[in-house]
């Protein structure tokens, strides 16, 4: 979600330099995910946690929702986004990485999976 806030503010015309301190002290956004905004926002989304490990992990919360009678909708969305990523070439890159999918349905991506040309 934050990914698609931050690609939407940018096809808005909102700058960086607004988009950091708006989003980073903002109670909104989750603490945790804080010290991925400059990762989001710049694009460069080297890391620890892939777009690989972020689809295992949410389909195996997926597998515990179902396995328990639940149909989580959201975690199978957000799967999907982090198998997209990861098949377009993100797969090795910080789970930031799904921005990218909004990025370049928007034609505004200036390069590719670790710095390759897109």
């Amino acid at each position: 979600m934050l990914g698609e806030v931050v690609a939407t503010a940018r096809a808005a015309g909102l700058d960086d330099d607004f988009l950091r301190p708006f989003l980073g002290s903002s109670p909104l956004v989750a603490p945790a995910l804080r010290n991925r905004l400059d990762n989001m926002i710049s694009g460069c989304h080297a890391g620890w946690f892939t777009t690989a490990l972020g689809a295992k992990d949410a389909r195996l919360a997926e597998d515990v929702a179902l396995d328990h009678g639940l149909r989580p909708p959201l975690i199978a969305a957000v799967k999907q986004r982090y198998q997209e990523a990861a098949a377009e070439g993100w797969a090795d890159d910080d789970l930031t990485a799904v921005i990218e999918l909004m990025r370049h349905s928007h034609g505004s991506a200036a390069s590719g999976p670790a710095g390759h040309e897109a």
